[in-house]
């Protein structure tokens, strides 16, 4: 009984440790985008928050900056897009991955997994000479094409666990009824591809609002993305950094995928539980 108390004593104390590491770091970039210049900079660091809190952080960047709204626009726009058409994309392949057992389908699903470790910075030098070939360089197409290939690999492979899951004797039922397969799946399948779609969404979402690389290489002036607004946020000189200003960037960044958690989070669920369906 004492062993027990002690194991998880230093449970919870891991469990507060690791919640400290990851929380400690979102609460002072959301402290310091509500915080005053004095209080920012006061020596010595002023880590409890105090009551002069202001706005100008988000005034400044909501109304000096004039792209803020093509920034949020452009990202809303992208992320909806990719989310979109990936999922429609890899729920119709994960669906012929999981049911067919075909050699060549095994070959395919063993190429899709090789092109998930690739690195991205690899195929950057080929990529940019297609894009450029192709006129895609700083389009919404082209970066739409660049985001479904980064979550397309780890999409298809989840939707084909999940759907490897479900009893085949559903669409069979279908088929007897004169359904065709894109029929059995639209109606029957993919309904029940809910709670992974909601978890895929998040992730994805995530990924997309995360990615950094991808637009500063193809991207110059058309396409802005949030994740670039940090490097054109306004400032009073060459010398100064408006760090209130760039953790006001931090915090819209971050309230997007919170809000999309707390409306979803039962669907995150039982995405999770995908395993819980048997025939």
């Amino acid at each position: 009984m004492k062993m027990k108390i002690i194991n998880r004593t230093v449970l919870w104390l891991l469990l507060i440790l690791v919640c400290f590491v990851i929380l400690w770091p979102t609460y002072w970039i959301v402290m310091s985008s509500f915080a005053t210049p004095d209080n920012l900079f006061r020596m010595p660091v002023r880590y409890m928050p105090s009551m002069e809190w202001t706005l100008e952080n988000f005034r400044i960047l909501l109304d000096q900056s004039t792209d803020t709204r093509q920034f949020i626009t452009d990202t809303l726009i992208l992320s909806t897009l990719t989310l979109f058409i990936s999922t429609i994309l890899c729920s119709m392949a994960a669906y012929a991955f999981a049911r067919a057992k075909s050699r060549s389908i095994k070959i395919a699903f063993g190429g899709l997994l090789l092109s998930a470790m690739i690195p991205g910075t690899v195929t950057v030098v080929p990529l940019m000479v297609l894009w450029q070939t192709l006129n895609l360089t700083d389009t919404m197409s082209g970066l739409v094409l660049l985001y479904l290939s980064m979550v397309i690999p780890f999409s298809v492979i989840m939707f084909s666990a999940y759907i490897s899951q479900i009893p085949p004797s559903l669409e069979e039922a279908a088929w007897i009824d004169g359904t065709g397969v894109i029929g059995a799946f639209f109606r029957i399948i993919f309904p029940l591809l809910k709670p992974i779609i909601s978890t895929l969404c998040i992730i994805n979402f995530i990924t997309c609002i995360n990615e950094f690389f991808t637009p500063l290489v193809f991207t110059t002036r058309n396409i802005r993305v949030l994740s670039m607004m940090m490097m054109n946020v306004p400032r009073a000189n060459q010398w100064q950094e408006p760090w209130g200003v760039i953790s006001a960037v931090g915090v819209m960044m971050m309230l997007p995928t919170i809000l999309f958690i707390l409306f979803f989070e039962k669907q995150i669920m039982d995405g999770l539980m995908m395993g819980s369906i048997k025939q």
